[in-house]
C-alpha cells in the first residue's frame, strides 16, 4: 500500500479549525494547500501551490465547507499533471457539482448531521456518507 499525500484545502471558518487540527495529527502526511497570491481565480492559484508542493501521489484531495466547491477543477488539474487521485473527503461540504470526469475516485462526506439534506445528497451520488466527529478516525484509503 502507498500511503501517498492528504492535501487539504484551506478553510478560514472557525469550526472547521479544530477538524483541521484532528486531521493534521493523524498518522499520515496531511499538508494544507495555501494558495499562491495574485488575481487568478482560486482553484489556479491553489492548483499553482500543488505543483509547487511536489506531492508524492496518490493524492487525497480534502475539502471543508465552501472549499469543496473547487474539487472539480483541482481534480482536473491533477489528472492533467498525472497525479492520480485516490479519494476525496469533503468535510460540512457546500456541494460541488457533479460532471462526467469527475468524481474520479471515491468520495467520502463527513456532515455533523448524518440525516441533514448534504448528507442525502451525497448518498444519492453514491457517496460514502459518517458524522464530522468520525475526522479523528480516518485514514485515507490508497490501493
Amino acid at each position: 500500500m502507498t500511503l501517498g499525500t492528504v492535501l487539504v484545502l484551506p478553510s478560514d471558518e472557525p469550526r472547521h479549525a479544530s477538524l483541521l487540527g484532528l486531521l493534521l495529527n493523524g498518522d499520515y502526511a496531511a499538508r494544507v494547500i495555501h494558495p499562491i497570491s495574485g488575481s487568478a481565480p482560486l482553484p489556479s492559484r491553489i492548483c499553482a501551490a500543488i505543483n509547487l508542493a511536489v506531492p508524492k501521489p496518490p493524492l487525497t484531495l480534502v475539502g471543508f465547507g465552501e472549499a469543496c466547491r473547487v474539487l472539480p477543477t483541482v481534480a482536473f488539474a491533477q489528472r492533467t499533471s498525472h497525479r492520480r487521485v485516490a479519494g476525496y473527503l469533503l468535510v460540512d461540504p457546500i456541494m460541488p457539482e457533479v460532471t462526467e470526469s469527475w468524481p474520479d475516485a471515491p468520495v467520502l462526506v463527513l456532515v455533523e448531521d448524518p440525516d441533514a439534506d448534504t448528507a442525502s445528497l451525497s448518498r444519492l451520488r453514491g457517496w460514502s456518507v459518517a458524522g464530522s466527529g468520525t475526522l479523528a478516525d480516518w485514514v485515507p484509503e490508497h490501493d
